[in-house]
């Protein structure tokens, strides 16, 4: 997965980063550097089934 913020809805550049997720149930941690944003963008690169789409139960960012 990639994480991208912005402080307009069009104006995603490079990643603040790209991690691998673990094909789990479990909760996930995805460090991200400090940044001030509007928007976040969490793009899914790949996938485990091969079915062509991915899915996300909850997601949630934490920070000040």
């Amino acid at each position: 997965v990639e994480v991208s913020v912005s402080n307009t809805r069009d104006g995603f550049n490079t990643p603040l980063v790209q991690a691998t997720l673990q094909r789990s149930r479990e909760p996930q941690v995805i460090q991200c550097p400090e940044s001030v944003a509007r928007y976040v963008r969490l793009r899914v690169l790949t996938e485990y089934t091969r079915g062509g789409f991915a899915t996300v139960a909850e997601f949630g960012i934490l920070g000040e």
